[in-house]
């Protein structure tokens, strides 16, 4: 199933609105992504993605993050007025989400990640049965990000 479809259905399921951004904005976003969670990554490879998945990040525990169930528990505590959720498939859209229920995409074999706007916390979730879901915090890669982007505290 195509995520559009899979969001489409969550949206109907949580009684959510969805609205599609454009590839530019969800490019533009997915970097974002990185730079909160994954900075890590960028300081060990010199890149800001490793392995062809941005949720290789969290499996190869570059980046830290909670797994399984303490990451469902976590993610169950936040709001989900207004999240972005970034599927990691060339050619599927990113979605503004608006509702009052968190989407849950554990029982469908796909790679999305669900976030704030400001990119707080997400919660990835992925296509291999072994591996996530994972949740994390922005502020669990505040110092590799800060050496990631080349900045100096101060």
């Amino acid at each position: 199933m195509r995520f559009e479809g899979v969001a489409e259905e969550q949206a109907a399921i949580c009684r959510a609105q969805l609205s599609p951004l454009s590839k530019r904005d969800k490019e533009g976003l997915q970097q974002e992504w990185r730079v909160a969670f994954a900075p890590e990554v960028k300081l060990r490879t010199g890149k800001w993605s490793s392995g062809g998945y941005d949720w290789h990040a969290f499996s190869s525990k570059m980046s830290r993050a909670l797994s399984d169930g303490r990451a469902e528990e976590e993610y169950r505590n936040e709001d989900a007025d207004e999240l972005i959720l970034l599927p990691e498939i060339v050619g599927e859209p990113a979605f503004i989400w608006r509702g009052n229920r968190l989407p849950d995409f554990g029982r469908y074999v796909i790679d999305v990640s669900v976030s704030p706007p400001g990119f707080d916390w997400t919660m990835v979730y992925t296509h291999e049965a072994d591996c996530g879901p994972y949740f994390s915090r922005r502020q669990w890669h505040d110092d590799a990000r800060t050496e990631a982007l080349g900045l100096t505290r101060g």
